[in-house]
């Protein structure tokens, strides 16, 4: 391109950038004014149940033969505890029950008839299961080795191939549209390559329903510990220590019941309660890991963390879009009040981390961590190794034989590592396929230099 056309492609260019700004500022503003409702983000590990009785982890499915997930008996939270060992399942028949009620909330919808009606989808809870008694409050809860219900997923009960070829989307997407109309907070998930899922996330109606079929929630079942007092708003983010006579009330919102809700997302960031959360008192840390927000409608979902979380760069970016808001101050293009939420958001992701550590330190730490992980992972190697034929009599039957066994070798490692060491599913593969192709290798390499002795 010449430069008299650049010259005069220029004003386009720059009118194009501008009303991407727009759009993207309007977004931003629609979403700080919807209404949204605020639940506790448990530190446990996340697990699904379904109405035939299926009950998933994060990445896995667990076999009806095996009790224990993550330490904890998951098949007894299926039963009825009245009902004693192998008494009736219990949770699925509460979810046929609550697939009853969406039925019956959306009577218009009978296009799906020709899949076999609502036969046809699977309805499935899902919610966090408590493995750990030591984090926050959760022992003085009394919440360990429970398991509380944060939303639900609706999707076809088989895999019908090409979900973007099919006219299953419309129908979904006809559904999703009865279920907002009937009061849900939900939203259609999909992309060609995966299974559609319709997600209903937590609002006041959701909630008051698990609550009458006597299904524990994050928001009904458990609700954190304050302690001490909370100092003035502008002593706080002046970091004075100081305090005042208002003691915290988790019901201290707009919303009815148990389930916190504000008329915005603007109103809970900015509000008195999301501090009480974060910053309790000036001599206390943050009440739990963070809070998951659910706007409306459509169900957005959103994690709010405080310092002492894994951020990543978001407090360092915090600071760059606050630095730059200052200088934008007066500016009618940016949603209202702009400046001030990100300075909330600033202040909270950066609360909670304790002192900050020398670079020896943080070295030291990072060496522990791996030290520990690779010790955990041995542990592990040791005991797969007896589940499986000798690694010798895998390498005489060649290079592809080695290669098979050392996959299945890894799979079980990971397996165990996120079952009975609490890693997630990512860490858990990375540390299996490093010991065992390590440990596998010298094993090979010793079987080699054996093998060349005898001839």
């Amino acid at each position: 391109m010449d430069s008299q056309a650049q010259r005069e492609a220029a004003p386009q260019c720059i009118e194009a950038a501008r009303q991407t700004a727009m759009a993207e500022l309007d977004e931003v503003a629609e979403w700080l004014d919807a209404p949204c409702c605020a639940t506790v983000k448990l530190d446990g590990t996340n697990v699904g149940i379904d109405g035939q009785g299926l009950i998933v982890g994060r990445n896995y499915v667990v076999p009806p033969e095996e009790r224990f997930y993550q330490k904890v008996d998951v098949h007894a939270l299926l039963n009825d505890p009245g009902a004693g060992a192998g008494g009736r399942s219990d949770v699925p028949t509460k979810i046929r029950r609550l697939t009853n009620e969406f039925e019956l909330a959306c009577p218009s919808f009978d296009t799906y008839s020709t899949f076999g009606g609502w036969a046809a989808l699977r309805v499935m809870l899902y919610g966090e299961l408590i493995f750990n008694c030591q984090k926050y409050d959760y022992d003085r809860a009394n919440i360990f080795r429970q398991w509380f219900c944060f939303g639900v997923l609706i999707a076809p009960s088989t895999p019908t191939g090409d979900y973007a070829e099919t006219d299953v989307i419309a129908h979904l997407e006809q559904l999703t549209t009865a279920l907002q109309a009937a009061g849900w907070n939900c939203r259609l998930l999909y992309n060609q390559n995966l299974q559609p899922l319709i997600l209903i996330g937590p609002n006041e109606q959701l909630m008051s329903l698990f609550q009458s079929l006597d299904i524990s929630t994050v928001s009904h079942d458990y609700q954190p510990t304050f302690q001490g007092k909370l100092p003035p708003l502008d002593v706080i983010v002046k970091d004075d220590i100081e305090g005042d006579d208002r003691i915290s009330s988790w019901l201290d919102h707009a919303g009815a019941g148990s389930l916190p809700r504000f008329a915005s997302l603007r109103e809970l960031i900015l509000s008195e309660w999301a501090l009480r959360f974060f910053i309790p008192s000036s001599h206390g840390g943050p009440l739990g890991e963070g809070l998951v927000v659910c706007s409306e409608p459509g169900a957005k979902l959103t994690k709010w963390k405080h310092g002492g979380e894994e951020a990543g760069q978001t407090p360092a970016m915090l600071a760059e879009a606050v630095e730059l808001l200052r200088g934008l101050q007066g500016n009618t293009m940016l949603p209202s009040g702009l400046l001030e939420i990100c300075e909330r958001l600033q202040l909270v992701a950066t609360s909670g981390a304790g002192p900050k550590k020398t670079k020896a330190e943080r070295m030291k730490e990072k060496q522990q961590m791996k030290a520990k992980a690779d010790k955990d992972a041995l542990a592990v190697w040791s005991s797969t190794l007896t589940k499986f034929d000798t690694l010798e009599a895998t390498f005489s039957k060649g290079l592809e034989a080695k290669a098979v066994l050392e996959g299945k070798l890894i799979d079980q490692v990971a397996l165990d590592l996120e079952n009975d060491y609490g890693y997630e599913s990512s860490k858990s593969r990375a540390l299996a396929a490093s010991v065992v192709k390590r440990e596998t290798g010298k094993r090979y390499g010793q079987w080699k230099r054996n093998e060349s002795v005898d001839a």
